[in-house]
């Protein structure tokens, strides 16, 4: 299309009514996070790769500061592109400015698409729920294995692109089986939420806390150095070791066992092989005893 008329299709959007019944929302459709929503409030929210935009959307693709949105306060939503490498897509035509309507499909970077809507707060709490239905461990709340490994794939990517820190820490609860065994399911699925919740309240609102497995928990900890890590590992085998757990007439004294990895951008090509440097530092830390901590590099 040519310049006069992609013009034209600009202008045309731009004279659209606002809707002003309902909130605006962005949906990712495809890339990292799918299923994730964000709301777009009255004001302007800059959209790209760098970690200080308002809607970071981790894409190869995608420029450090792509696009941004406009949102006036009658509600009607502009997104206006900031000379992107590779430029924003309103339902496959390429933009400088458009006014965005109910259902447009916004396409950023190689692999980025997201969706456009207006949602009443129903709607976006239904949305909310399907998306924590969908990363969410169903028993103890904290993130699951499918949102830990895309996570981490992220946090790798980032740090590789901006030579950032990173640590993953693994945690394994000493026991457990013993645990089950003694006490029952039900009171070992509690002894596992109670952990969850230790462990979600003792991190950095930076770290991802996430649940891999039936008695193992991750931590992705971003911009962290493997010492400040140890600190932090050290902190939450504490944290745990202190916290008595009961139900009822049982009373428990539970103890983690904790690997650490540094991210080595020549070493860790994938993420497996970080977690596998993690995995080795947590069965050190069992061999050694359990209820300590151990670092891959030890």
């Amino acid at each position: 299309m040519d310049t006069d008329s992609q013009k034209t299709v600009v202008q045309r959007d731009l004279d659209l009514p606002a809707r002003t019944d309902e909130s605006s929302y962005l949906v990712v459709l495809s890339g990292t996070a799918i299923g994730r929503m964000f709301k777009v409030e009255p004001g302007m929210h800059r959209m790209g790769r760098a970690a200080h935009v308002d809607i970071v959307l981790d894409d190869p693709g995608v420029s450090r500061v792509h696009a941004r949105l406009v949102v006036g306060d009658d509600g009607a939503v502009d997104i206006e592109d900031l000379d992107s490498t590779n430029g924003t897509f309103v339902n496959d035509l390429r933009v400088r400015r458009a006014r965005l309507r109910d259902g447009d499909k916004i396409r950023i970077g190689t692999v980025t698409i997201l969706k456009f809507a207006h949602r009443n707060a129903l709607e976006a709490e239904f949305q909310r729920h399907l998306y924590d239905s969908v990363t969410r461990d169903a028993l103890t709340g904290l993130y699951n294995k499918r949102y830990f490994e895309e996570d981490l794939e992220r946090a790798m990517a980032h740090a590789r692109r901006h030579h950032e820190d990173l640590v993953l820490g693994l945690f394994d609860l000493d026991h457990f089986k013993r645990i089950n065994d003694t006490h029952g399911h039900p009171t070992g699925d509690a002894v596992l939420e109670f952990v969850a919740s230790v462990l979600a309240h003792n991190a950095r609102s930076e770290d991802t806390v996430c649940r891999v497995g039936g008695e193992e928990f991750a931590v992705v900890m971003r911009a962290c150095s493997l010492g400040d890590a140890e600190a932090a590992g050290e902190r939450f085998r504490r944290a745990v070791e202190v916290a008595t757990f009961e139900r009822g007439d049982v009373r428990l004294s539970l103890t983690i066992s904790v690997g650490l990895a540094a991210f080595d951008r020549n070493a860790h090509v994938e993420r497996a092989n970080l977690y596998e440097a993690a995995d080795r530092a947590l069965y050190a830390a069992k061999r050694a005893g359990r209820n300590c901590v151990r670092l891959a590099a030890d």
